[in-house]
């Protein structure tokens, strides 16, 4: 199972009554990377983009996913992956399968280039919290 984790964390101190502006920022904070991540991911069958979980604890918000497939769109297969090496049949002479509507018969194929769909969101992720922070530091803490 693979997991992806996005952690939002705080470490401000605030008094009793910013302490409920923190945790409606956090809140706010890991929905727009759930929403961002989810607009980014794949949507083959839309089970990865639909899988995203916001697990909480009082200073920290991770975003999760636990669909497992999602680090192969992401990082790549066959020559563009970890491996870098074509995919061929183990027990069969050539791999079968059907694509846009087509029965397919190939010794090998190349793989499946990456996506980064991950690393494409963490820029919209940062640019989120610095415009969160700023308009926060105007509404309670100035």
């Amino acid at each position: 199972m693979v997991t992806i984790h996005i952690r939002l964390e705080s470490n401000i101190h605030l008094s009793d009554n910013a302490a409920e502006f923190k945790k409606a920022l956090l809140n706010q904070l890991s929905k727009n990377a759930k929403t961002i991540l989810e607009k980014n991911t794949p949507k083959q069958s839309g089970r990865g983009a639909n899988n995203y979980r916001i697990n909480k604890s009082e200073d920290k918000h991770e975003v999760t996913n636990d669909a497992s497939y999602l680090v192969f769109p992401n990082d790549g297969t066959g020559i563009y992956g970890v491996r870098h090496a074509v995919i061929r049949p183990k027990r069969a002479k050539v791999l079968h399968f059907t694509w846009k509507g087509r029965e397919w018969f190939l010794k090998y194929v190349k793989g499946q280039k990456p996506q980064k769909f991950v690393e494409r969101s963490i820029p919209e992720i940062i640019q989120s919290v610095e415009s969160a922070v700023v308009i926060a530091k105007k509404g309670t803490l100035e």
